[in-house]
């Protein structure tokens, strides 16, 4: 299976899940609005090009939702939400991405608290909490 195929069934499986009440309260518990704009990527995709995909086709704020079919969900969470101006001025030096960093990585090293990528980003991305039931 190509990784677009990959994306498409995990897409296809979100969709799926939306059907469901007990997936859409589980999202709406953890601050995910029927409003936002929702990115589906797979575990092992680069940060920049996920990015790059939230930049290019949603509206912040968005969520990105990344296939991990061993969670009770099938998928773990961040939000992308515009910095606030003070901060986009303020921002010191953070840790740099290496290009081949995945957002299955940044996941995992996040925590919940949020963090800006760059010093010059305009946006800010937060770990939404894993809990197993809503």
């Amino acid at each position: 299976m190509t990784e677009r195929e990959e994306i498409r069934k995990a897409a296809f499986d979100f969709a799926r899940r939306l059907g469901d009440h007990d997936f859409r309260t589980y999202l709406n518990n953890r601050g995910c609005r029927c409003v936002q704009d929702v990115v589906v990527t797979l575990d092992t995709d680069t940060v920049m090009d996920v990015m790059s995909r939230v930049l290019t086709r949603t509206k912040p704020p968005a969520m990105i939702a990344i296939s991990r079919p061993t969670t009770t969900w099938g998928f773990v969470f961040l939000a992308v939400s515009p910095a606030p101006v003070e901060l986009s001025r303020t921002a010191g030096p953070c840790d740099p991405l290496a290009p081949s960093a995945s957002i299955g990585m940044l996941y995992d090293n996040m925590s919940t608290a949020g963090k800006e990528l760059d010093p010059n980003s305009w946006f800010t991305v937060h770990r939404l909490p894993e809990l197993s039931n809503c």
